[in-house]
């Protein structure tokens, strides 16, 4: 994740869309267990 906010920081902010073709191009994964960590995180606001 720290290197997504370091990649992303660096640039101008970037419509959804864009970052995530962005992340794509970057090829980053996440394990199956950061969906619930969002989702926990997104539900607690």
């Amino acid at each position: 994740m720290a290197i997504l906010e370091h990649t992303l920081a660096a640039q101008e902010p970037l419509p959804p869309k864009a970052a995530l073709a962005q992340i794509r191009k970057l090829g980053l994964r996440t394990p199956v267990e950061a969906v619930s960590m969002v989702r926990r995180d997104r539900n607690a606001r």
